[in-house]
């Protein structure tokens, strides 16, 4: 009886281990369906990057918003905007890491 009880202990341990590891990234994917169609192609804004293969919406409440743009083997982005006069704005541009070799402010996992 001992052991079935420590197994079932431990399965719902690691469980719980599963879904506390890969909460940032199901938010992440959530609010990215949610949210990513109004923040693709903003990146413009920053008027130095042009092209990002993907967005993720890491962040978003209706009128702050954080986004991760990736251009694959050249930068990782992390740009924040204010919504302001029916608009998303940006307000603050973060290279996170770059193929050139500046990763000073990589976070790791990149979601949190």
């Amino acid at each position: 009886m001992k052991k079935k009880t420590l197994t079932i202990i431990v399965a719902v341990a690691v469980i719980v281990a599963i879904i506390f590891i890969s909460f940032p990234y199901l938010k992440t994917e959530y609010l990215t369906a949610r949210y990513g169609s109004q923040f693709e192609g903003l990146y413009v804004q920053t008027h130095m990057l042009d092209y990002a293969d993907y967005c993720k919406v890491l962040e978003c409440d209706g009128s702050h918003a954080r986004c991760c743009y990736v251009e694959k083997g050249v930068c990782t982005n992390i740009l924040e905007f204010d919504f302001r006069d029916g608009s998303w704005e940006m307000t603050t541009w973060e290279t996170v890491w770059s193929g050139s070799g500046s990763a000073d402010n990589l976070m790791w996992p990149l979601y949190f």
